[in-house]
């Protein structure tokens, strides 16, 4: 997987914990993927490949406060696709006690959608 962060955007909503992370693409937007049970929303591109990842409750799944989730300094977002499973990583670097810390989620569920095999 390659991690993209170029030119893309990460936002955060602290009233509601939301955490958005969007990987700039030429391709528009097609459509979304729910996975309630995680509390997580991928959103697919023309091409179907991953265009942008929404976190619910991304302070617990980050296991950092809102305050550090305020305050992004770096992140990546990284995707593959392939018959079998669909696997997303995100990566983001925030300041815990003065120190730059990073902090991983990975998403890996079986393809039931039977997206054909991509990697972003």
């Amino acid at each position: 997987m390659k991690p993209k962060m170029n030119g893309g955007s990460a936002s955060y909503d602290s009233e509601n914990d939301i955490a958005f992370f969007v990987v700039k693409t030429q391709t528009p937007y097609k459509h979304s993927i729910l996975f309630d049970e995680k509390g997580l929303v991928v959103d697919l591109d023309e091409s179907l490949s991953v265009r942008a990842l929404e976190i619910f409750d991304a302070s617990e799944q980050f296991g950092v406060s809102k305050a550090a989730l305020k305050n992004i300094k770096g992140w990546t977002l990284s995707a593959k696709i392939d018959n079998a499973v669909m696997r997303v990583e995100a990566v983001l670097k925030v300041v815990v006690k003065g120190k730059v810390v990073e902090k991983k989620l990975v998403l890996k569920e079986k393809n039931e959608d039977h997206l054909p095999s991509s990697e972003t």
